[in-house]
């Protein structure tokens, strides 16, 4: 239920929005929000535990096929049964995918996997050198933050990220 104090019709405007953390009040007036924001989901621990599983041990176990058949259930999707590594593992990126959309982790997973989804074909390629369908080529610089300046200037031996 959304809160009565945010008039949501104004920013519906014929097209599909994200509203998933919206706060108009907050954009609009006090430049601070009172909606909280997730860190982890319980999903999100699943899928995490499934994916360490799977790359633990080689293959899925009976609790890392749990683990992702309960968000599969939930989602109203058919139980997912391939055990070997390859297959689980896509099957878990790709829940991840579709289940933590536009919750700040999609960055996080190409960090660690140093791979991204081609949503024309659903498979995950190397992030170093994937093309955007508007033309953008990622490199090494995509995967860094910048160091901040007041680091910078704390310690003159550091050296600010290529890039940057």
């Amino acid at each position: 239920m959304l809160p009565e104090h945010r008039n949501w019709s104004l920013w519906i405007s014929g097209g599909y929005y994200i509203h998933k953390f919206f706060d108009k009040q907050a954009i609009d007036v006090v430049g601070q929000s009172d909606l909280n924001w997730t860190i982890y989901r319980y999903a999100d621990v699943l899928l995490l535990y499934a994916e360490a599983q799977v790359n633990a041990d080689g293959a899925a176990n009976s609790r890392a096929l749990d683990a992702l058949n309960q968000i599969r259930t939930r989602a109203g999707l058919e139980p997912f049964t391939a055990t070997d590594k390859n297959s689980f593992e896509k099957a878990v990126w790709d829940q991840r995918y579709f289940e933590l959309c536009y919750e700040n982790k999609m960055w996080f997973d190409i960090l660690r996997t140093r791979l991204i989804r081609q949503d024309a074909t659903g498979e995950y390629v190397p992030f170093i050198g994937y093309q955007s369908y508007n033309g953008k080529t990622y490199g090494e610089t995509q995967l860094l933050f910048p160091i901040p300046l007041r680091e910078m200037q704390a310690n003159s031996n550091m050296q600010q990220n290529p890039g940057y």
